[in-house]
C-alpha cells in the first residue's frame, strides 16, 4: 500500500512517518486536498496527542486515525464523572460522543466535510493487530463525521 508518506524504521522495528512525498492529493469527485493543513488543524484540539490523515483517490471521503492525548482525557473524564481505566474511558459513550464532537468541531474548522475517524489508544492495540496489510486491514471501530 502507498499512503506518500516517508518512513525510516528505528531500532525497536516501530515505523516513523518523517515526511510526505507529496503534500496534496485528489479524492474521487475532484476535490484537492492537503492533508497536513487538516492535521494542523485537528492537532489544536487539547484532546488529540496524535492524527494522521489519508485520502484514497478511488474514495470521497478521508479517513483520519487520531490518538487522543491521554493525560487530558483522564482529567476531563474525572472532572464528567467517567471512571475507569484508560480504556474503559475511551469505550465510554460519554467519552465517544465528547470526543467525537470535539473531532467533528475541529474537522468543520479545517474545512473537511467528509472525514473518518479511528481512534486509537496505544495499549488496545495487540501485536497481531499490528499486522496490517491492504489485503488485512485492521478491524478497528470507526466512527464517521
Amino acid at each position: 500500500m502507498h499512503t506518500g508518506d516517508i518512513g525510516m524504521f528505528l531500532p525497536s522495528g516501530a515505523l516513523k512517518i518523517i515526511d510526505r512525498k507529496k503534500n496534496i492529493f485528489k479524492l474521487s469527485q475532484g476535490e484537492y486536498i492537503a492533508p497536513d493543513k487538516i492535521e494542523q488543524k485537528i492537532q489544536q484540539s487539547a484532546y488529540v496527542a496524535q492524527i494522521f490523515v489519508y485520502g484514497d483517490s478511488l474514495q470521497h471521503f478521508l479517513v483520519a486515525i487520531v490518538v487522543p492525548d491521554k493525560p487530558i482525557l483522564e482529567k476531563w473524564a474525572g472532572e464528567n464523572g467517567v471512571t475507569g481505566t484508560y480504556a474503559e474511558i475511551l469505550a465510554n459513550p460519554k467519552t465517544n460522543k465528547f470526543f467525537l464532537d470535539e473531532m467533528k468541531a475541529k474537522s468543520k474548522e479545517a474545512g473537511v466535510r467528509n472525514l473518518k475517524l479511528n481512534i486509537l489508544n496505544s495499549s488496545s492495540v495487540s501485536r497481531s493487530q499490528r499486522r496490517c496489510s491492504f489485503r488485512r486491514p485492521c478491524s478497528r471501530p470507526k466512527t464517521t463525521c
